[in-house]
């Protein structure tokens, strides 16, 4: 059941969502619905749906808040994931906090500030977290109300590491050429037998290659390593000669103000150890072809530097207005880790 964090006087109630049957989705996702419709007016927005939610929220490697108002209505919500971060020699504690969300109606009013307070009282005190990621859409709702709680906070800060355009391609209009022969693949899942080696393997490899990197264990493998998921996955391709390919994907549904929209495919991560351009925009080329079959009319990516800007450019990838910050929030002794990363990041958005 929902553990009650503090409750205000004007009868507004934070709770610690313990489980995630204590939400009712019903009201949650309809309120989380209209709050993002108000933020991304006559845009297109991932549309955090029961489904989407219930996939973020494996397992018990999550903690999330929840506002209520004095009728008992969802007003206010955010997730936070629980990751394992490598950052150069450091090996942190992490916490990936996503769908930060306030009504629209009862905005200014401190909530937005009260969730962060609730979420860093969760993850640093009670879960002895050393440090929580996030992303920022600019120009969006989130960033300031983050930025004016960790400054409020003596010693604490928000380091932003890496900024991005979206890049995206349609697939529906311009559809990717058939490839002939394709590349062999093989779906890794950490089940505990025969691929989950693979991805043992794969995550020493991952470390090496990158200063900055999510493992691929807690929240990152129970979603992107689920046999079960089909919307998320984690796909090795055979390049031969020893060569491997690590190409990790989401299948996120959009909408625009009310009209929902076919899904589109995030390519989250790749590793691509000593292969050639013309290797990964075959093994992306395909990835493409893959969800275009699983009902994507478009492709998106955060650029991490994972992908030469040649074989995005050749693919038909175009940078979108809208940039994506990554950051990193807690102590500033702690975040001064995150100064001057450059990139490839193994690290993903949603």
């Amino acid at each position: 059941m929902l553990r009650s964090l503090d409750q205000r006087e004007d009868g507004y109630e934070i709770f610690e969502v313990t489980s995630i049957d204590d939400l009712d989705f019903a009201s949650l996702v309809p309120m989380m619905d209209l709050a993002w419709k108000v933020d991304y007016a006559d845009e297109a927005r991932l549309d955090f749906d029961e489904a989407v939610l219930r996939k973020m929220m494996p397992g018990s490697f999550w903690v999330a808040v929840l506002v209520c108002s004095s009728d008992g209505a969802p007003v206010g919500f955010e997730l936070a994931l629980e990751r394992t971060l490598r950052v150069r020699e450091q090996t942190l504690r992490a916490y990936y906090a996503s769908v930060f969300t306030v009504c629209a109606d009862h905005r200014r009013k401190g909530i937005g500030r009260w969730i962060l307070e609730a979420i860093n009282q969760l993850v640093f005190e009670e879960h002895e977290a050393d440090v929580i990621v996030s992303t920022f859409h600019e120009g969006h709702a989130g960033s300031p109300a983050v930025q004016s709680t960790f400054d409020r906070i003596s010693r604490w800060g928000v380091e932003r590491f890496h900024a991005s355009p979206i890049w995206s391609r349609r697939l529906d209009k311009e559809p990717l050429a058939p490839l002939e022969a394709p590349l062999r693949f093989l779906r890794i899942s950490g089940s505990g037998e025969g691929p989950s080696a693979d991805a043992s393997s794969l995550d020493d490899l991952i470390r090496a290659e990158f200063e900055t990197s999510f493992a691929l264990d807690t929240s990152l493998g129970a979603q992107y390593l689920n046999p079960a998921g089909e919307a998320s996955g984690a796909h090795v391709y055979e390049l031969g000669l020893e060569r491997r390919c690590l190409l990790c994907f989401n299948v996120v549904p959009l909408k625009v103000n009310d009209r929902q929209l076919r899904p589109i495919g995030q390519l989250q991560f790749l590793l691509a150890p000593g292969c050639s351009e013309a290797e990964i925009e075959r093994v992306v080329h395909q990835m493409g072809l893959f969800l275009a079959d699983r009902g994507c009319f478009a492709l998106s990516l955060v650029d991490m530097g994972m992908i030469p800007r040649g074989v995005l450019e050749r693919l038909g990838f175009s940078p979108t207005e809208g940039f994506i910050t990554f950051a990193a929030r807690g102590p500033k002794s702690t975040i001064a880790a995150f100064e001057g990363l450059r990139p490839p990041f193994f690290v993903d958005f949603m």
